[in-house]
């Protein structure tokens, strides 16, 4: 099962996690989202995750933007995030 990205929101900075991301597996059975800070880090940002039940898709998570308009330091914590995601246990 590999993961990817499938779907990306941008709040417009409203919120310290601007951007949410929701993370699927190939067959799009599995998911969780990623909600990230501009900087894509912690403990100086946000990045953290909750589970596809907990999350409700609508416009309080903003506009569906592209993967690469969002900014490096968050593509970069997203990469890593995916690798592990897709590592075996």
């Amino acid at each position: 099962m590999a993961y990817g990205v499938s779907t990306v929101y941008d709040n417009g900075g409203r919120t310290f996690d601007r951007y949410a991301v929701k993370i699927e597996d190939e067959d799009g059975g599995d998911a969780y989202w990623i909600f990230s800070g501009h900087t894509g880090n912690v403990p100086n940002g946000v990045f953290m995750s909750a589970s596809a039940d907990e999350v409700v898709e609508g416009e309080h998570l903003g506009s569906e933007v592209n993967l690469e308009t969002l900014p490096e330091r968050v593509q970069i914590s997203l990469s890593v995030e995916l690798r592990l995601a897709n590592t075996p246990a």
